[in-house]
């Protein structure tokens, strides 16, 4: 029986074998590739304190890979309103293209991981998720 680890760790390199061709075509770095999506799907927590936080990537690597996708002209930083501490991301037109491949390949390895599953079973296997998730947040905010 596979252990919890191995578990996790197969479907990371799986999710890594899907992308990896997108971040091929587009000469991307996988954080980047993780990054660009990030933002495409949460417009609205886009900073980069917020990717550090819900993707569970180092400062270093999102500070990094922000600046070779900024180069690139694919992302863009702002000031809102009066704040002026905090720059706020997005995507550009350039960007386009590979968000939309980058989204086909994600929604793929989805398709591909639930094949099989039920409704019942999509929708158990889900909360079981959530829940292993909230334990493992609950623990990091404790520490």
């Amino acid at each position: 029986m596979m252990t919890l680890w191995e578990h996790i760790d197969a479907l990371r390199i799986a999710y890594e074998k899907f992308t990896s061709s997108v971040c091929k075509k587009y000469n991307l770095k996988p954080r980047e590739f993780d990054v660009l999506l990030y933002l495409h799907y949460h417009p609205d927590e886009a900073t980069a304190t917020d990717i550090v936080r819900k993707q569970n990537l180092s400062k270093s690597h999102v500070s990094v890979s922000l600046r070779a996708l900024e180069e690139r002209g694919l992302v863009v930083g702002e000031f809102r309103g009066s704040n002026r501490r905090t720059i706020y991301l997005s995507t550009t037109e350039k960007a386009k293209d590979i968000i939309a491949d980058g989204a086909s390949t994600i929604e793929l390895f989805a398709r591909t991981m639930l094949t099989g599953f039920s409704e019942a079973e999509m929708t158990t296997f889900f909360d079981l998720l959530s829940r292993v998730k909230k334990n493992v947040m609950s623990y990091a905010k404790a520490r």
